[in-house]
């Protein structure tokens, strides 16, 4: 089984600052939060080999690390009955600033200058359209469309950004969109639903996990498709 080793707590001091609006008659909700953590004895997993050939998980105090950025929403009801837009983007900016590690013939030495932190993308975004409207007397019928961007990101954390096979970790930046259509009966007891997710059928990894000289990788679920009925009672 796997042998989890002990380790110290580490601690972190958090700044923020935020913003919750509404505005044009209540039609545009805005809000917005910016911040900055520093961490102390910040926790890095790894997983190795012991000896005996069991799996071990250890959980590194790599020193300091850095983070801060923001994120804006922005929801509007719009004009036309029943469709409603929504906004959000974030940014985020990592920074490992210290890390001390045992080198072979170097003793313990800070390589902050060469790690990097993992599933850190410096811009997200999702944007999403929807139309909510009567379809007669029979109930209501939801359209939507929505669509999400982040930035290359490292599947795993910390990595050696000067170790060429650790470097397979790095993947690029994504944009997948979803769709989704239900019809909802007046009674609110049955609904019907088509959904597509990854439309664009993207295969970006989404995780690496690394044992000694082996890399195994997770991807993104490709293009699907869904058919619900649901029914309450």
């Amino acid at each position: 089984g796997n042998i989890v080793a002990s380790y110290e707590p580490e601690t972190v001091d958090n700044y923020s600052v935020g913003l919750k609006s509404t505005l044009l008659e209540g039609t545009l909700r805005l809000n917005a939060e910016f911040f900055y953590n520093d961490y102390q004895d910040k926790q890095l997993s790894t997983i190795e080999i012991t000896p005996d050939g069991q799996l071990r998980s250890t959980s590194a105090h790599v020193g300091k690390v850095t983070s801060s950025g923001g994120e804006v929403e922005i929801i509007w009801v719009t004009p036309m009955e029943g469709l409603m837009a929504s906004l959000n983007v974030g940014y985020l900016d990592s920074k490992i600033e210290k890390y001390l590690q045992a080198v072979a013939g170097q003793g313990v030495i800070d390589v902050s200058d060469n790690r990097a932190l993992g599933f850190a993308p410096r811009w997200t975004a999702q944007a999403r359209l929807a139309y909510d409207f009567d379809l007669a007397d029979r109930g209501s019928v939801l359209v939507a469309v929505d669509v999400a961007y982040r930035d290359q990101i490292f599947t795993d954390s910390p990595v050696d950004t000067t170790n060429a096979f650790r470097m397979n970790a790095l993947s690029d930046s994504l944009t997948t969109w979803n769709a989704q259509m239900a019809f909802t009966s007046r009674d609110a007891k049955w609904r019907v639903a088509l959904e597509g997710k990854n439309l664009s059928d993207e295969r970006e990894q989404v995780n690496t996990f690394v044992v000694s000289n082996f890399m195994t990788a997770g991807y993104l679920r490709g293009r699907t498709w869904a058919l619900s009925l649901g029914y309450k009672y």
